[in-house]
């Protein structure tokens, strides 16, 4: 573990350490947690609009999560969690603001105390800092922008193992993060913006960009007769080679087929535009390579000589864009928030641009939104995760609500707020059509926003579905505070966990197939919301 010392109260202890100035130490840090722990129990500290609470409240509570323990242990540092099990830590004490401003205030308050930097890393090995006193026993965690965010960390030392009587959190601090204005200002004007999943839109418009140039040339090849004979009769042999004749009632075969007749008849914008017409091309490729290896000359001999016009190693051929044949959708910008420039063709053939950002914690997706609508664009559109709540719902749906509601730690409900733009949108959609909307996607009327999933008690879920919520996550009711004239903001979910259930958060695997799926699914709705006809690539 390693230790840095910061700034600190001169004294002559200091100057001359030995066995008085330990003693001293000693008799510091326990009277400031003693203090502490009296201000805590008896008044709130008011000062400077400072408080401090515990997370008592629901700490006796039944979880609605499987595994809690599991949940909270993955989101925390690895050298704290250790002094968590070996019951090290006399008290955790959750700043909300960032390294100076606690720096400040605990200098301020407890002169005394002589504080050091505890560096830490997380399982990924991702490093984070903290404080911690000399004298050892209490523990500083800062960073925490926003007062959910310091809440979050709060459940997470209490259901990681920390008996919730050591945990205290200094709430009051700073709200703003610097970060978003710089980042937003760095990356220039825009039309729209999108606070969702940076890298997969990165990944998955550059795979629509590159679906659709291999459509355009699949179309162009299939309009030789003579060619499209050879190709249908090359498919037929391959699956004969290598699954004998019953390889012509396989499903796969079937589908390949289906495929190229879809490739011949369609526009292919709709590769890029819908994903049932991404997936029907990646299954179809996925299939060719298995059974004909495009690869070390595979595509040489009969029948697989037959696919050498429209296949090579990656896939199937297109045509170089902008004299590239590599290529990615979204310009990475130098910043320390997460954000991408992307450029569209949008309808009408007019160029926009769109930012996308990460997700922010808690009530920072509001200031997040703010900063990108004062910017300029006109509307401010979160993608994110939900937990399920409907008796209905599975990982991987698409939930679009109409109202949103926040809770509190406290059990206390705010709102609704109805303000959803891209609900009516798809709710008149769904009225005009006939049917099942394609791609289908679930309308429901409330949606609820909490400090932390770990206040996702059994009694919490209990007062949620009194109101007839049926998804919850930790950002969006923020998005609704604040309006706008003449500005929209909208957000949509995907389900990734079904609060209540087996299948709860801390089994929740962001790279499994189920998700990545829901992901590309869902690039249907954004395309269709901002009239994207196509991806600029760099």
């Amino acid at each position: 573990m390693n230790t840095k010392k910061i700034a600190v109260r001169r004294n002559s202890f200091y100057k001359r350490p030995g066995p008085v100035f330990k003693k001293w130490l000693l008799f510091s840090t326990f009277f400031f947690i003693f203090v502490l722990s009296l201000l805590t129990r008896l008044s709130p500290i008011h000062a400077s609009g400072f408080r401090v609470a515990r997370p008592d409240a629901i700490s006796h509570l039944k979880h609605s999560m499987a595994d809690p323990f599991k949940y909270a242990s993955s989101k925390l540092p690895q050298n704290i969690k250790s002094l968590i099990a070996g019951r090290k830590i006399k008290s955790m004490i959750v700043f909300q603001g960032g390294r100076d401003a606690c720096a400040q205030y605990f200098k301020s308050r407890f002169p005394a105390v002589v504080l050091e930097e505890f560096a830490d890393h997380y399982a990924d090995g991702s490093k984070t800092y903290l404080f911690k006193s000399s004298g050892g026993g209490f523990y500083i965690d800062y960073r925490n922008y926003g007062r959910d965010m310091a809440v979050h960390k709060a459940m997470l030392y209490h259901y990681a193992g920390l008996p919730h009587d050591k945990i205290t959190v200094i709430t009051g601090g700073s709200e703003e993060n610097s970060v978003f204005a710089s980042g937003v200002a760095a990356a220039g004007p825009a039309d729209f913006a999108i606070i969702g999943y940076v890298r997969s839109f990165v990944r998955d418009f550059t795979l629509r960009k590159l679906a659709f140039e291999r459509a355009k040339f699949l179309k162009e090849f299939l309009k030789d007769s003579a060619a499209r004979d050879k190709l249908m009769r090359s498919l037929k042999a391959a699956f004969i080679l290598k699954y004998g004749i019953a390889g012509l009632k396989d499903e796969k075969y079937k589908a390949v087929k289906d495929f190229f007749r879809l490739a011949s008849a369609s526009d292919p914008s709709l590769f890029f535009k819908k994903s049932s017409y991404y997936f029907a091309l990646d299954d179809a490729q996925d299939s060719l390579l298995k059974i004909c290896p495009a690869s070390g000359g595979g595509l040489e001999s009969w029948p697989a000589s037959g696919f050498k016009e429209i296949l090579v190693e990656k896939g199937f051929k297109y045509n170089p864009v902008g004299g590239r044949h590599s290529f990615k959708a979204g310009e990475y910008l130098k910043s320390a928030f997460d954000i991408r420039r992307f450029d569209f063709i949008v309808k009408g053939g007019r160029r926009a641009r769109i930012l996308i950002t990460k997700h922010p914690y808690g009530e920072q997706a509001g200031i997040l939104a703010g900063e990108l609508l004062a910017s300029g664009v006109s509307r401010v559109l979160f993608f994110g995760s939900c937990g399920g709540m409907d008796e209905n719902m599975a990982a991987g749906d698409i939930v679009v609500p109409e109202a949103f509601y926040r809770f509190d730690e406290n059990g206390r409900f705010y709102g609704p707020a109805f303000s959803n733009h891209i609900y009516r949108h798809f709710k008149d959609k769904k009225r005009t059509e006939t049917g099942e909307v394609e791609n289908s996607f679930k309308l429901r009327d409330y949606h609820v926003s909490l400090p932390s999933p770990l206040i996702e008690t059994a009694q919490a879920l209990e007062k949620f579905k009194s109101k007839k919520i049926t998804s919850v996550d930790c950002e969006s009711y923020y998005l609704f505070e604040k309006t706008f004239p003449g500005r929209f903001v909208s957000a949509f979910f995907i389900v990734t966990d079904l609060p209540g259930k087996p299948n709860t958060l801390e089994s929740f695997d962001s790279g499994s197939a189920v998700i990545t799926s829901a992901q590309m699914r869902a690039l249907d709705f954004i395309i269709e919301y901002f009239e994207i006809e196509d991806a600029v690539v760099y």
